[in-house]
């Protein structure tokens, strides 16, 4: 009888501890991280933990920035969003992003400001593009992006491939803007399949030739390499991930995710007794998280930015006004006198 009284007696204190009520548990109870987790929508939950602490949001570190992510969206070659972008925002490993940062702290002063059209790229994203590429009859882009190649000639030609240096996290494809969001004349826009978009192509003004290789002199000596077809593609060259391709989506999680940040809070490696008085490229570069609630709007007042951003506007090519190019601090490289 004994034993049979214990085991009921265990069983109700289970099921009553099981029932008490979400009130009566505390409203203040913090959430631990896998709860936190469970309250995402389900398209969410299995991703929401699987973003490497080793990247970052692009617009953290520049608050001035112009993402124009063509893959979030329809304009781009396939005229449709691309699997995997489930946010318009530039993800990039830390050493990456801080070094770009670090190309947008040098164009300031002259006027000009960082666009990113891609960044960090999902596996998934890639297979898109695969299987677009496959699909002869799927051309309704053509005009737009590759009207001088023929689609069954893109892969061979190396403009689509079955993989990329984005999905490494490292890898960026950027111009530069002017205070009006008006894109520096390249000569071709962007994803624009052909010769003209090549480093060293024939036909380009002087203008656009010198633009070429202000973004690409800029670019090389913050520590990218250049991609010899596309004027627009960078790599880090001292990529953390060389031979690792990830693919966990691009989202926002600071909307999403309802406060779940992309890469933790711990402490960063080698802070010194007053780490305020470091760069935020270095701590990102270190470790560190940049503060995801009013990090941002802490940095724009402290470079005297306006907290309005503009759009860049879409379209093939965009006129640049006549302004004189101030080059002369940028040293070119011998990667660049082709561009």
């Amino acid at each position: 009888m004994k034993r049979n009284t214990g085991w009921r007696r265990a069983l109700i204190l289970l099921i009553c501890a099981l029932c008490v009520p979400s009130w009566a548990q505390g409203e203040g109870a913090a959430l631990a991280p896998e709860a936190e987790t469970a309250a995402l929508p389900s398209a969410y939950q299995k991703t929401a933990n699987r973003i490497p602490a080793e990247f970052v949001r692009v617009d953290l570190l520049i608050p001035d920035v112009v993402q124009d992510m063509r893959y979030a969206g329809k304009n781009n070659f396939v005229g449709r969003r691309i699997d995997g972008y489930e946010a318009p925002v530039a993800l990039l490993t830390r050493q990456a992003a801080a070094a770009l940062s670090r190309v947008a702290d040098a164009v300031r002063p002259m006027g000009y400001r960082v666009c990113v059209y891609d960044a960090y790229r999902p596996k998934q994203a890639v297979e898109h593009f695969v299987r677009w590429g496959k699909d002869d009859k799927d051309t309704w882009m053509q005009e737009i992006f590759y009207p001088a190649v023929r689609k069954q000639t893109l892969f061979a030609k190396g403009y689509i491939s079955k993989t990329s240096s984005h999905m490494r996290g490292s890898a960026v494809d950027v111009t530069l803007v002017d205070a009006d969001g008006i894109p520096l004349d390249m000569g071709s826009a962007f994803d624009l399949f052909g010769p003209i978009s090549a480093h060293g192509a024939k036909g380009l003004t002087p203008e656009q030739r010198a633009n070429r290789k202000f973004l690409c002199s800029l670019m090389t000596e913050h520590g990218f390499r250049a991609y010899a077809p596309e004027w627009w593609h960078y790599t880090l060259k001292n990529e953390p991930f060389p031979t690792k391709n990830f693919s966990f989506p691009v989202l926002d999680r600071v909307q999403v995710a309802g406060g779940l940040r992309f890469a933790s809070n711990r402490p960063m490696a080698g802070a010194t007794k007053n780490p305020a008085q470091e760069s935020m490229q270095d701590r990102v570069e270190q470790g560190a998280s940049p503060n995801l609630y009013g990090g941002r709007t802490r940095m724009a007042e402290q470079r005297g930015l306006s907290k309005k951003r503009q759009n860049v506007p879409g379209g093939l090519l965009t006129a640049f006004p006549s302004k004189e190019i101030r080059i002369r601090s940028i040293t070119y490289t011998q990667q660049c006198d082709n561009a």
